[in-house]
């Protein structure tokens, strides 16, 4: 009579227990299932961020690709430029005491720098053509002796390949929408050139037909990479890594 009692005991306790059994699995389920679809929310939104990376670094390696181009360009042009001042240079020193004899090739270098001023970067043209003609009529009213002209037009040149090397920030008259402003301008060699105004506005210079125009930024990314040059020029913060807009392409 003993074993039949010690059974039903058993099969009492084993009753007790599986609901308590049966709700700790449900809940186990319903955090395994919650815990799945956070996985899955997460894994979504991993890859949606690796898209965006990779569109980011495509991007960049296009815009790397085209500062490279122009850059070469411009090298190539101020290769062309201390080519054609050498080329000067070696008729003056063939020329000697014959003076007179240069003046023509001397005006004629001087027309060759112009030309790239006046077509080049928007940057204090004005202020560098005036230069240049000071030079050019005081060499065609004999105040000058031609050696001297190609001389003093050399370091012109000199000063030309120096603002194709550096950066830097400063101050000029710009045609903006029309009207004329003060702006502070950011110069990147003379390949790119950026404007901020006195009301937070920036923008950049591109070429539009023969010329160029100064162009106002209205997207918000631009601006924001515009005015980063614009402090980091103002701590004069010459070397490190900075993500400027593209200010090559042509205006709109």
């Amino acid at each position: 009579m003993r074993v039949p009692q010690i059974t039903t005991l058993a099969l009492l306790c084993v009753s007790f227990s599986t609901p308590a059994l049966a709700s700790d699995l449900e809940k186990m389920a319903a955090e395994l299932a919650r815990l799945r679809s956070e996985v899955e929310t997460l894994t979504t939104d991993l890859d949606e961020m690796k898209a965006d990376e990779k569109q980011k670094l495509q991007a960049y390696a296009q815009q790397k690709a085209s500062l490279e181009s122009e850059a070469q360009r411009e090298e190539l042009r101020l290769k062309q430029a201390q080519q054609e001042l050498e080329r000067i240079r070696e008729k003056i020193r063939e020329a000697g005491a014959l003076e007179q004899a240069l003046k023509p090739a001397v005006l004629a270098a001087m027309n060759d720098v112009k030309g790239p001023v006046r077509s080049g970067l928007p940057f204090r043209v004005d202020e560098r053509i005036k230069d240049l003609e000071k030079l050019e009529k005081q060499l065609e009213a004999d105040e000058l002796l031609p050696s001297e002209a190609a001389s003093r037009l050399w370091s012109r040149v000199e000063d030309e390949l120096r603002l194709a090397r550096e950066n830097g920030m400063y101050q000029q008259v710009i045609d903006v929408d029309g009207r004329e402003v003060l702006a502070d301008v950011a110069r990147v060699g003379m390949t790119m050139l950026f404007f901020r105004t006195e009301d937070q506005s920036f923008g950049r210079a591109v070429r539009s037909g023969s010329g160029w125009a100064f162009e106002t930024y209205t997207d918000e990314a631009q601006m924001e990479r515009a005015k980063a040059l614009f402090e980091a020029l103002e701590k004069r913060i010459r070397v490190g890594f900075f993500e400027i807009p593209n200010a090559l392409t042509e205006a709109r």
